[in-house]
């Protein structure tokens, strides 16, 4: 074989290297984004300002996950939960001033 016919050949290879890897990086692209649609649809259950006045608990874990989440003020539990927390300082606010001062407080 002369230098003409091995650099033909080993381009030849390198070229079906190329094509290999850009197929393994499209199939690993396709798993990656049926995986995110999978994950998406398991996405957790929505709960409203009224459930996470309700629920203390479930909402601190909320709020605390939310401070540490990018997009927290686009996902509606941590929304909600923000407004709930409000609620609830409000509320806590209005009993106090009502056992401070007596009688109702306006609101």
């Amino acid at each position: 074989m002369n230098v003409n016919a091995l650099l033909r050949d080993a381009c030849s290879k390198t070229t079906l290297l190329r094509i290999d890897d850009i197929h393994m990086k499209s199939f690993h692209f396709s798993i990656a984004v049926a995986l995110a649609v999978a994950v998406a649809a398991c996405k957790e259950e929505n709960h409203s300002v009224d459930y996470f006045v309700q629920n203390d608990a479930e909402r601190a874990a909320v709020l605390k996950e939310c401070e540490l989440s990018d997009g927290a003020d686009l996902n509606a539990n941590c929304t909600n939960a923000w407004q709930a927390q409000e609620k609830v300082q409000i509320d806590r606010e209005r009993q106090a001033a009502k056992r401070l001062f007596g009688g109702s407080p306006s609101e």
